[in-house]
């Protein structure tokens, strides 16, 4: 191993290396291992173990711990002797990997505290319409209604009518027999799916052929294997060719990229704020 990955595990467990608390024997407290010098106790074990546990799970919870601690401590003695360290230098990056550490802490800690986590339909609109070049729709898509009926289901034979018509009466029968009959299905047609996700795993994956003149030319796709028949009804569609995703799709993308555009500018406000304080209390020098 080279010394590079050396040196990685060294800085992985640095505070452990630079500082070990267990170089010299503890008579008081009851050992549990030790490598060398290096004793582990067993009150360094609480905590280690999960509430409602069986006693054969807890011995070997237990034991795999005390084994990784032993050759963490054997590679950390090993590499101790052969490696030419640069104390300094690991001391640096230790402190350096600490200051991450708890600015991290910090600013998530402050963040979760003060992040204004609402986006509303408005503001959701306002960086869509700015920003409608970045949602290129990457596949074709529709809206319809999908249905997956076993071939056995009593009164199938009527699911083309109910699909074609625009009784609302018939679109509650189409609903109730779904419901208690379909296999699988989408019924809400007014949000955009996938179409691709829509015909995997049917025969439509080889009935259709080309899958954008079949969208601009048929509002009512059909086909059946040995056990099924399946249904598809288009009420609209958008082709993945010089369009843009429509806002619904994109909806949870954009509330994302809104808070975490919030989470910089509150942690940028947050910096400056402690600096200007620090600036006017005088609490800092520069000589």
């Amino acid at each position: 191993m080279n010394k590079l990955i050396w040196l990685g595990l060294i800085l992985l467990v640095g505070c452990d290396y630079l500082k070990p608390k267990s170089e010299v024997e503890d008579t008081e407290r009851k050992k549990v291992a030790r490598v060398f010098n290096s004793y582990l106790y067993e009150d360094e074990l609480e905590g280690l173990l999960p509430s409602r546990v069986s006693a054969e799970d807890s011995a070997d919870i237990v034991n795999r711990y005390v084994d990784a601690w032993v050759r963490k401590q054997l590679i950390l003695t090993k590499a101790s002797s052969d490696l030419t360290l640069d104390e300094a230098g690991i001391e640096q990056r230790v402190q350096d990997y600490r200051y991450q550490l708890i600015v991290y802490s910090y600013q998530k800690q402050f963040v979760e505290a003060n992040l204004d986590t609402t986006v509303t339909p408005g503001q959701i609109k306002e960086y869509y319409d700015a920003n409608v070049a970045n949602f290129e729709l990457k596949k074709n898509i529709i809206k319809g209604i999908y249905l997956k009926i076993p071939k056995g289901a009593p009164q199938k034979n009527k699911v083309k009518r109910w699909l074609t018509s625009s009784k609302e009466n018939d679109f509650e029968k189409l609903s109730s027999f779904t419901y208690s009959y379909a296999d699988k299905f989408v019924l809400n047609d007014s949000i955009w799916i996938e179409f691709d996700d829509i015909i995997a795993n049917t025969p439509f994956v080889e009935q259709v052929g080309n899958v954008v003149n079949t969208l601009k030319t048929q509002k009512l796709l059909e086909t059946s294997d040995d056990n099924f028949n399946y249904y598809i009804k288009i009420r609209d569609y958008k082709i993945s060719e010089n369009e843009y995703a429509p806002i619904e799709l994109v909806l949870e993308q954009i509330r994302s990229i809104i808070i975490n555009k919030r989470k910089i500018e509150l942690q940028k406000a947050h910096e400056k704020s402690i600096y200007e304080t620090a600036t006017r209390e005088k609490n800092y020098e520069i000589f």
